[in-house]
């Protein structure tokens, strides 16, 4: 299961940060909605407490997860 999270986790900065995703938003991120990363973040940590994973990991997760958040909407 824990493969399938990271698999999972992979997949979405994969998307994430696909120039051509952040190439087509124009709209300024000071005027992006938060409800998807509020969603994302809820979801995650769901994900994380299902799993039973150890702080470190944890972290580390919500870590690569806050850093991809970022620069995807960095470009925007």
């Amino acid at each position: 299961m824990r493969r399938a999270v990271l698999t999972l986790l992979f997949s979405v900065a994969c998307l994430l940060l696909c120039p051509t995703a952040a190439a087509k938003q124009s709209q300024p991120s000071d005027r992006s909605s938060a409800e998807v990363a509020v969603t994302w973040f809820d979801l995650l940590y769901d994900v994380v407490k299902a799993e039973a994973l150890s702080p470190p990991v944890a972290a580390r997760v919500y870590g690569i997860a806050g850093v991809t958040l970022y620069k995807a909407v960095v470009p925007a």
